[in-house]
């Protein structure tokens, strides 16, 4: 879906209601949506774009992205005063169905969506019939009302519904006419129908069946959440990988601009840096040597390999920063050089693009030497037979011999 009112925000920090409450007062009314709450801010940025000539699209529709590409999509429930930039409010159970913690990073995207006219869904639990039963409701009509309270559905999602006070999630499994849809009209009072479909509840009398289907729900629930965890473990995994491999070109780079000074063992100069943890680290270095040699000093240490820093930066006592070009000087003897540590990007497109480029410096060392191992390989040469190689020899001996005796060479050859 293109973007509408120009409005995409990446790494926004998700808040539930009741951590947002922590500072913003009750939000529980939030809660009981699946709309999102964002900072005052983007409403003039929405807004404001419009007030100079832009298309507003309304009502207002927001795509939730997470780092694994888990989508869900929602109405805005309001523009909070006091909500930090960068922040985000969703209902806890919106982020539980999306597999995030308080504080993991979303991207947040304006979007359009049409209306919806067809929704199919899937209980988790047989129990969700036996309230169904209970209740004296039609499973249609519940439904159809239930979902109505939603502002927008995106299919592979879950929703809790309401019956007689419990909520019971069931599953998005198909949507029309897209694979989002909003239910919200510009028309809050407007009243529309759509089509509602479900799986067919199983015999509530026959135990059997009751079990068999309940089994096969719960495992499709536990396939989706163990999928869910893999990913998140992968995502884990690659974002470690990533940031050991930026240390890794740090220490090569840095030794590399720092020469023969970046291992702290030689020198006059007495240098301590203060580590980002408080302790320090004493090395010799040569005056004049670049202050490289102190950065690549610093990414060298126990420190430096647990924290994985996506880079470090120098100071000194008052105001003074060591660049890696700076020539280290007599005054830094015995100093005190505070190491501050560069954090590695909270989006993982610029995390992950050291691991791209890695691979693409890898794959281009690899067609060099594979070029080059072409370039050098000799000529083969003929095999040839020692015995025949014997025999010619031989034979051009005997003709120049004839040819000294005073033959012509044709007929010292014959």
């Amino acid at each position: 879906y293109a973007t509408a009112n120009g409005f995409c925000k990446d790494g926004m920090t998700v808040l539930s209601p009741a951590e947002a409450s922590l500072f913003l007062g009750d939000l529980s009314r939030l809660e009981a949506t699946d709309k999102i709450g964002l900072p005052f801010s983007c409403a003039d940025s929405i807004y404001g774009r419009a007030e100079k000539g832009g298309s507003l699209v309304l009502p207002l529709i927001f795509e939730i992205k997470t780092l694994l590409g888990r989508k869900t999509h929602c109405a805005i429930f309001e523009f909070i005063e006091g909500l930090p930039e960068g922040h985000a409010v969703l209902p806890k159970w919106v982020m539980d169905d999306l597999s995030i913690d308080e504080h993991d990073p979303v991207r947040v995207r304006g979007v359009s969506l049409d209306l919806i006219t067809f929704a199919k869904v899937q209980p988790h639990s047989v129990n969700f019939y036996e309230a169904v039963r209970d209740s004296g409701c039609e499973v249609q009509q519940l439904l159809q009302e239930s979902l109505s309270r939603f502002s927008a559905l995106t299919e592979d999602t879950a929703v809790p519904i309401m019956i007689e006070e419990k909520q019971f999630p069931v599953q998005i499994v198909e949507l029309r006419p897209h694979a989002s849809v909003r239910i919200i009209d510009m028309e809050v009072h407007h009243h529309f129908e759509f089509e509602v479909d479900f799986e067919p509840a199983p015999d509530l009398e026959d135990e059997t069946a009751v079990q068999a289907h309940q089994d096969r729900l719960v495992e499709a629930l536990r396939l989706r959440r163990e999928l869910s965890k893999e990913g998140r473990e992968d995502m884990r995994r690659k974002r470690v990988a990533a940031r050991t491999k930026r240390l890794q070109q740090e220490r090569v780079r840095l030794q590399n601009a720092a020469g023969a000074d970046g291992d702290g063992k030689q020198g006059g100069l007495e240098v301590v840096l203060r580590l980002p943890t408080g302790a320090k680290v004493q090395g010799c270095f040569q005056q004049g040597a670049p202050g490289a040699a102190l950065a690549a000093f610093a990414v060298a240490t126990d420190w430096a390999e647990q924290s994985q820093p996506w880079s470090v930066h120098l100071r000194v006592f008052p105001n003074r920063t060591i660049h890696e070009e700076d020539a280290l000087t007599a005054d830094l003897h015995r100093a005190l050089v505070s190491v501050q540590e560069e954090q590695a990007p909270t989006e993982d497109e610029a995390l992950f693009a050291v691991l791209e480029e890695g691979n693409r410096l890898a794959s281009a060392r690899r067609v060099e030497a594979s070029a080059h191992a072409e370039a050098s390989v000799t000529m083969q040469v003929p095999e040839r037979s020692e015995l025949k190689l014997e025999a010619r020899t031989q034979r051009a001996f005997e003709v120049q011999r004839f040819i000294m005796a005073g033959y012509d060479p044709e007929e010292a050859s014959e």
